[in-house]
């Protein structure tokens, strides 16, 4: 594979992975009532966002259009649906589903960037929204505690 097939292959594993970032907490806000949780869902909605339009003009540098938004199926919107009424939504059990899809994507972005063949100037872009990724599995990580820390004092009183 040659260097230009390797950067593209990787800038299409980070834009489908905040495809899914997108879809995951873009869902996530529609399903919370206004607070603090589903501003925080639709600012990582909006940041997955911002972050596929970057990786996009990076794409673009190699010749190639936007990155195609993935389609669900019937099947998997209703799956997921599905899901969302045997689920209960607990403000823990959303902390603890984002904290685990930032982690995800944090892996992907850590792997694109240990294999350098990336071009600088891409790298830096790349590196950048890591570090974000990385400020979000620290703030969600917090949020958890907090929550635990709260419900537990809750059951002692």
């Amino acid at each position: 594979m040659g260097s230009s097939s390797k950067v593209i292959f990787a800038l299409n594993a980070l834009l489908e992975v905040n495809q899914r970032r997108f879809h995951h907490y873009h869902s996530l806000a529609g399903k919370l009532e206004e607070g603090a949780l589903k501003k925080l869902c639709q600012l990582y909605a909006t940041r997955s966002t911002d972050f596929t339009a970057a990786l996009n003009i990076w794409r673009a540098a190699y010749g190639l259009s936007a990155y195609p938004e993935k389609k669900f199926t019937v099947f998997s919107i209703t799956w997921h649906q599905m899901k969302g009424v045997f689920n209960s939504i607990e403000k823990n059990d959303i902390l603890e589903q984002c904290e685990i899809i930032e982690k995800d994507s944090l892996k992907l972005y850590k792997t694109a960037i240990d294999l350098s063949f990336l071009p600088s100037e891409t790298l830096s872009d790349i590196q950048n929204q890591m570090h974000e990724l990385e400020r979000a599995c620290i703030m969600l990580k917090s949020m958890k505690m907090n929550m635990s820390s709260y419900m537990m004092n809750r059951a002692v009183a």
